[in-house]
């Protein structure tokens, strides 16, 4: 009697090598016979002491395949109830999430120079025609207070136009006093210099966009720039990549949800 090796070859199995066992009645002589096609049925029989064990194991690996479809069952369910205890979204809104981009900070000079009619004018371009309003039909039901109710509709304001608004607010008033210390007018600069520490919304602003820097915290991390002499000692975040909020994608959608029908197009007032 004699029987093959086989060896999986992609999906087919593929005969190596066959090999007999010896004859009882020449053990010297090797007969190369084929196996017969009941051989591997009964030795698995015999191995595990006939078709009664064989079905004890054949029903303690259904249970385990059972068992473990349970596991996965009630994991899956788990985490939507978990999903829905938690939402996505912390606070109500009727804004979407926007797509995220990388953006490198790069030096513009306009919006570094000191006012003037082309500075002004880039200046005011970060608002939007209606300053940074959306209409909120309902806002009650996103547990927001009242708006602003204007003949068409009821208005809410964005939170970025606003720290951009308060930034203007700022340049203003820095360009103010500068400027004002270069005409070597004293008696006017001190008269400035004592409406600004009166104007409450200046003190407002720094407030508040300390506030906002801490809630968007960009932790990206920057590196120094190179001097001239080689040396790297100074960060000033130029040519650094920020994974940001798509510009574009805001304004398509302040176009769609916006107010217009503001009448004052100055970021500072």
């Amino acid at each position: 009697m004699g029987f093959n090796i086989s060896s999986l070859v992609g999906d087919k199995f593929e005969i190596n090598q066959e090999y007999s066992v010896l004859s009882s009645k020449d053990p010297e002589v090797i007969e190369p016979t084929k196996a017969p096609t009941s051989f591997f049925v009964q030795r698995n029989i015999s191995r595990f002491g006939g078709y009664s064990q064989f079905k004890v194991v054949l029903v303690f690996a259904t249970i385990s395949v059972a068992a473990a479809l349970a596991m996965i069952f009630f994991a899956f369910l788990g985490w939507n109830v978990c999903s829905a205890c938690h939402p996505h979204y912390l606070l109500k809104t009727p804004v979407p999430s926007f797509a995220k981009k990388i953006r490198y900070f790069e030096w513009n000079q306009t919006y570094v120079d000191p006012p003037s009619p082309e500075s002004d004018m880039t200046w005011d371009k970060l608002l939007p025609d209606g300053r940074g309003y959306i209409y909120v039909e309902n806002g009650a039901q996103y547990d927001m207070e009242p708006g602003v109710i204007k003949e068409s509709g009821e208005i809410y304001g964005v939170s970025m136009f606003h720290q951009i608004h308060c930034l203007g607010v700022i340049r203003r008033a820095y360009y103010t006093l500068a400027m004002g210390l270069q005409d070597d007018d004293i008696a006017e600069l001190k008269e400035t210099a004592e409406q600004q520490l009166l104007n409450e919304h200046i003190g407002h602003c720094f407030d508040y966009l300390r506030q906002a820097f801490e809630c968007s915290a960009d932790m990206t991390l920057e590196w120094p720039r190179t001097e001239k002499d080689g040396r790297r000692f100074q960060t000033d975040g130029r040519g650094i990549p920020h994974v940001c909020t798509n510009k574009d994608a805001i304004m398509d959608f302040m176009e769609i949800y916006g107010y217009r029908d503001a009448t004052n197009h100055d970021i500072a007032a």
